[in-house]
């Protein structure tokens, strides 16, 4: 299957972002995780043959530009709060395993954060989730 493997890439500093594939995880679970719960759940989410969503490129191509508008963050330990979407995305050529919230992607590939703070950017992220929640 394509999207079980993972890269890992130290570096935070991205140069360019560019999104060729998206999918969300069919698993939308209003329970709350910390950053180290987030990514096992990717482990469990693999295990349990959750099935895929799979984003048209005009929405992923809307989460690639907000990407390229915030600047990346320091991976932190954190908690994350509830109502996450679990990705699978191809940037930059690699498989990468994202987190979604409305205001916040964390890259656990790359190992960065992107705090959206833009109130427009919020909104598209906000209507993106809710398109594919569905």
């Amino acid at each position: 299957m394509f999207f079980i493997g993972c890269s890992t890439h130290p570096s935070y500093k991205m140069v360019s972002i560019q999104i060729s594939k998206m999918s969300f995880y069919m698993d939308f679970q209003r329970i709350g995780y910390t950053t180290a719960s987030a990514l096992t759940h990717f482990d469990e989410l693999v295990k349990k043959e959750i099935g895929f969503l799979k984003v048209q490129q005009q929405d992923y191509e809307k989460l690639e530009q907000i990407m390229i508008k915030t600047p990346p963050s320091k991976f932190i330990q954190t908690k994350l709060g509830q109502n996450l979407c679990f990705v699978i995305a191809e940037i930059n050529g690699a498989v990468c395993k994202l987190v979604i919230s409305d205001s916040l992607i964390i890259d656990y590939t790359n190992l960065v954060y992107y705090w959206i703070k833009n109130k427009s950017d919020i909104d598209e992220l906000s209507r993106l989730i809710s398109r594919y929640k569905e």
